[in-house]
């Protein structure tokens, strides 16, 4: 819907120009809000979807509607921007399709809230690997996270991250958003984390996280995103005489 700035997105790959940043009410039933486009979302994708006719996904319609009754029940206690925010983030990531997409133009609720003094990355083996550390953090640069609240470090990340953007599974999302994990950005569907396992060149290490507000130009002093390196260009023969570019 217009008035809200934000839709739900059924596009291929066009390029299409961004509309202005969202000028937020300073007022507003973000449940009402919810409800409206949760369910603009709902039917967008039941009308339009290939998904919905899809034979080898027999499941597909079954989440939209799973989907759309957990929305509406965050609807319920929705009462801020980032209830709202986060509850469709949620919504559309669940498909795991990444034609499929919310966003919103503008500033947006999930700029960093809290941070345990530490910024880890994905280590290309699913794993998660802390590249920076404060001395108040309690870890050194180069532990790898084991577990946190019992959960192993893929787990936390689709838990945290892949639950806003989907597609947990593929290394490139995990490269893309695995310094957001062990952030704090103020997603309220999301149970914090308590305590981490490292793994470290002394042995395993417990640590209790002490998470402390993050500043103003926190992704910018601490590298939270640093820019992607471009791979090499390569072509290989398959034993099956097909080629993998």
């Amino acid at each position: 819907p217009a008035q809200t700035q934000a839709a739900p997105s059924l596009s291929g790959s066009g390029a299409q120009e961004a509309p202005p940043p969202a000028q937020l009410p300073a007022d507003r039933d973000w449940g009402k809000t919810l409800r409206e486009d949760a369910t603009a979302i709902h039917d967008a994708i039941a009308s339009s979807h290939p998904g919905m006719v899809n034979p080898d996904d027999p499941q597909f319609a079954r989440l939209n509607e799973a989907q759309y009754a957990l929305a509406l029940t965050r609807a319920d206690a929705a009462d801020s921007f980032a209830d709202y925010f986060y509850a469709l983030q949620h919504y559309v990531a669940a498909f795991d399709d990444g034609h499929l997409g919310f966003g919103v133009y503008g500033s947006t609720p999930d700029q960093g809230k809290t941070w345990p003094g530490f910024i880890a990355r994905d280590d290309g083996a699913r794993g998660l690997v802390v590249t920076f550390a404060e001395g108040w953090a309690g870890v050194p640069a180069g532990a790898k996270i084991a577990s946190c609240d019992g959960r192993d470090a893929f787990q936390i990340g689709n838990e945290r991250i892949g639950a806003r953007f989907g597609r947990w599974e593929l290394a490139s999302q995990r490269l893309s958003f695995g310094g957001w994990v062990m952030i704090d950005t103020g997603d309220p569907y999301v149970a914090p984390i308590k305590n981490c396992v490292f793994e470290t060149p002394a042995g395993a290490h417990a640590v209790d996280l002490d998470w402390r507000p993050a500043g103003p130009d926190f992704y910018s002093r601490y590298d939270v995103f640093p820019a992607r390196t471009r791979g090499a260009i390569g072509m290989r023969r398959l034993d099956d005489g097909r080629y993998w570019i």
